[in-house]
């Protein structure tokens, strides 16, 4: 459908080229698409033909996975105060799992290393599901890798704070860069199998 279309254009921009107008852009094509597919939900009836069973299957996507979506533009970025923002609009509060809403805010308002933690695995683990369901891959990867950046800002001197930056890296073909960022952690850790695990990074 078209709101489908605008919202994978839009989101596509916003992730190559961030400036506030586009990612403006991709939040309004979102929460537009988010609204249709809540009022189409609401009319539903069994699809009758091969479109029907399209629009239906597309709507359940924007369901399961538009709070998630608006979520990750603005993690991406390292802007939880804006998903947050986003989240809270009321066409999307409806889509919106407890869970994600309470990670964003004690991240928006705590800056919190545990709630960086929990955005940094749910967002790297979807997108990676076989399914038509999933979040779009590249969404998903991006707003993990802001994720991360924010939970080493927030606590660059722990293991858990380096370790999914670090892990990004490798993935990324950055690993020279994660000798410096696990160096400090080791180091406070003094533990065996604290080195242990950096040595198999390095």
């Amino acid at each position: 459908c078209s709101s489908e279309l605008d919202e994978q254009s839009r989101v596509g921009q916003a992730l190559w080229d961030p400036r506030p107008e586009n990612v403006q852009a991709a939040r309004s094509a979102l929460i537009e698409w988010i609204g249709r597919a809540v009022g189409y939900s609401k009319e539903q009836t069994p699809p009758s033909d091969d479109f029907e069973r399209d629009e239906a299957i597309e709507a359940y996507r924007a369901v399961r996975t538009g709070a998630m979506a608006l979520a990750a533009l603005y993690l991406r970025n390292g802007d939880p105060a804006g998903a947050l923002e986003a989240t809270e609009e009321p066409r999307v509060t409806r889509v919106v799992s407890p869970h994600l809403h309470e990670a964003l805010r004690r991240a928006a308002e705590e800056n919190d290393p545990e709630a960086w933690f929990e955005l940094f695995s749910t967002f790297d683990h979807l997108g990676s599901a076989d399914t038509d369901i999933a979040l779009d891959p590249d969404l998903s990867r991006a707003a993990a890798w802001g994720a991360a950046v924010e939970l080493y800002r927030a606590e660059p001197n722990t293991l858990r704070g380096v370790m999914p930056i670090c892990t990004l890296l490798l993935h990324h073909e950055m690993a020279e860069a994660a000798p410096r960022l696990l160096d400090p952690p080791v180091e406070k850790a003094a533990r065996a199998d604290a080195a242990s695990w950096a040595l198999s990074y390095v």
